[in-house]
């Protein structure tokens, strides 16, 4: 497990500066440090709204 993980913290630092990218980088470490979301108290309610924005704004962006 812990290799998979080194390849995918290396693979995410390497994103593409886009929406996507950014959030895929926000998602990262929410998840990590909150997994199944049930810490209630500041900032985890707030980075999980960020989380939500740039996911809309990501869906909402059209494509070229």
């Amino acid at each position: 497990m812990a290799d998979t993980d080194a390849i995918l913290a290396e693979a995410l630092g390497t994103t593409r500066q886009s929406i996507a990218g950014v959030t895929a980088k926000w998602h990262s470490p929410i998840e990590m440090e909150n997994p199944g979301a049930r810490l209630k108290e500041m900032p985890w309610p707030e980075l999980r709204s960020i989380l939500a924005d740039l996911l809309w704004i990501d869906i909402d962006t059209p494509r070229v």
